[in-house]
């Protein structure tokens, strides 16, 4: 049966390494992406099995209190790019692995509760834009891919009730 109480609305909050990032603008997004292989037979003019052969996730957020820390995060730079608070060295010449973050996103859960994403293991994703314009306030968009285990979990969502 249809429950009212099981709607929900409002903003996550999000730590980046254990960091709350602050204010973020045009909400947050999970996604979840299945890329499948398609078995069909001679026999059939159809396809008569469908096998998983990827999972992704991804979440995307836009920043609102921009610090030149987390614009390093967002360009894929390492924290060493970042000097005396006030300079950010954009680009990086290291063939290095990508640097990994963690997420946490706590938003509402049903009945007045909270629930908290749990993401241990995330790059950035590809493109990162730094919109400034005359009319409104500064955003970074980010995109992160999250990695999983090796035991293919991603993380976990928990619901705490009120």
């Amino acid at each position: 049966m249809a429950d009212a109480n099981n709607i929900l609305m409002g903003a996550a909050s999000i730590e980046l390494n254990g960091t709350d990032i602050g204010f973020t603008q045009g909400g947050t997004t999970v996604r979840s992406a299945i890329e499948s292989v398609e078995v069909p037979a001679d026999q059939q003019a159809a396809i008569v099995r469908k096998g998983v052969s990827m999972r992704r996730m991804y979440v995307t957020f836009g920043v609102l209190e921009i610090s030149l820390d987390f614009m390093a995060v967002a360009y894929s730079l390492p924290s060493s790019q970042v000097v005396g608070g006030t300079q950010l060295t954009l680009g990086y010449a290291d063939s290095c692995w990508v640097p990994s973050h963690s997420l946490t996103l706590v938003g509402p859960a049903p009945g007045c509760g909270t629930r908290t994403w749990t993401f241990p293991n995330c790059n950035v994703l590809t493109d990162t834009e730094y919109a400034m314009t005359r009319e409104n306030a500064s955003v970074l968009e980010t995109e992160f891919e999250v990695i999983s285990d090796a035991n293919g979990n991603f993380g976990t969502v928990v619901d705490i009730v009120a």
